[in-house]
């Protein structure tokens, strides 16, 4: 079953705002008692996180990594870097644009 633009646009908003979250708390637990992340804990915590954006990729149908790139390198779009193929490049700064590029790359 094909999943529809808006369904997956909705998982990518569902996704952020789980992410943030987890910025959010891991930033007030090193406040707190001055971790540097580098415990078990916080290596469970991002694996799980890594775990589920690889899987929302895999549901959106990326197969290029493009979700990471958006969500690491790109800062969520706010960085407003083109990406695109064999010229048709474009800034990726929202959801949508994100879809463009990954129905993109699998022409």
């Amino acid at each position: 079953m094909e999943i529809t633009l808006n369904e997956k646009i909705k998982m990518l908003e569902d996704l952020k705002k789980s992410c943030l979250e987890v910025e959010k708390c891991t930033a007030h637990i090193k406040s707190l008692f001055g971790s540097d992340y580098s415990g078990d804990f916080f290596t469970s915590y991002h694996g799980l996180l890594d775990f589920t954006i690889q899987n929302v990729a895999k549901l959106i149908g990326d197969n290029g990594e493009w979700l990471m790139w958006y969500i690491y390198d790109n800062n969520w779009g706010s960085s407003c870097f083109e990406a695109g193929y064999d010229n048709n490049l474009k800034k990726i700064t929202t959801f949508e644009d994100l879809i463009w590029l990954i129905d993109l790359s699998k022409e």
